[in-house]
């Protein structure tokens, strides 16, 4: 007898907490998680001195999907093999992006969805360039869209908050500025030809101008427009048999203004990228 009433009084607080932990693990690990590492290879341009130099960026990013919302990151190993210019411009520099997205359908359980608007989600993020010391915080809000075709279509509203410590503390640093904002439009669209798969991705942006906020040089940061456009073929599919795998094919990248200064730039840049 008292057996039985030991073992359902221990059911009784083992269930609970197996429950919790179920929930727990709903929220903590993703349900679900892609990571690429992509290879890009073209003749970018230096804003500064305006000379282009065959460039190697090698990026690591990845997506997820949880229970609550999403999140991205990326950073960028960049080399352009040109240390001559004495302006520590793409010198093995390390660039990295990372938002998080709180998809507000799944935080209240409920359904926001109104025509072609399928979810709202309030957003976070930074990014950080590590030779000229930059950094930005950039909150904000997704709108996400359901359009025929696209596995996502995103319209992002997001601060460019500068916390960047400036020319100020270290001449090879970039300039403080002041806050800003920009809107960013990033999406996926896979599409079939015959037998061979393939996918246009990508993002464009505008981000707002603004002054520098240094006490060691003045000036203005223009208003830029930056589209990155990449057409993937499902390599791996093709010759392996193993899609999603193995990608090539191109990056095109479209930059008025670049970082602000009066330059330019249309370049078309070789892609490989492998995803697990």
């Amino acid at each position: 007898m008292y057996r039985y009433f030991i073992l359902t009084l221990a059911l009784c607080f083992i269930a609970p907490t197996h429950k919790a932990y179920a929930e727990l693990v709903d929220y903590i690990v993703p349900q679900k998680s892609i990571t690429e590492i992509h290879y890009q290879y073209g003749n970018q341009k230096n804003p500064f001195n305006n000379t282009d130099t065959f460039t190697t960026v090698i990026t690591t990013q990845n997506a997820s999907i949880w229970n609550w919302g999403t999140t991205f990151f990326f950073v960028d190993y960049v080399d352009d093999s040109f240390d001559a210019d004495g302006l520590n411009f793409n010198d093995e520099n390390i660039y990295t992006e990372a938002y998080l997205s709180l998809s507000l359908n799944k935080i209240f359980n409920t359904d926001l969805s109104f025509g072609p608007l399928k979810d709202i989600a309030p957003m976070i993020g930074m990014n950080y360039s590590r030779d000229p010391d930059i950094i930005k915080y950039t909150p904000g809000l997704r709108l996400s869209w359901d359009i025929p075709g696209f596995a996502f279509l995103n319209t992002d509203f997001l601060g460019y908050i500068d916390d960047s410590p400036g020319k100020g503390q270290n001449t090879a640093n970039a300039p403080a500025e002041d806050d800003s904002w920009f809107i960013d439009v990033n999406y996926l669209y896979p599409f079939s030809f015959k037998e061979q798969k393939f996918m246009v991705t990508g993002h464009a942006e505008f981000v707002k101008g603004r002054d520098l906020d240094d006490p060691v040089v003045s000036g203005t940061k223009k208003d830029w427009f930056l589209a990155q456009t990449q057409l993937r073929w499902d390599a791996g599919h093709a010759l392996f048999n193993k899609p999603n795998k193995l990608f090539l094919g191109s990056e095109v990248q479209y930059w008025n203004n670049k970082l602000g200064t009066d330059t330019d730039e249309h370049i078309a840049q070789l892609l490989a990228v492998v995803r697990f």
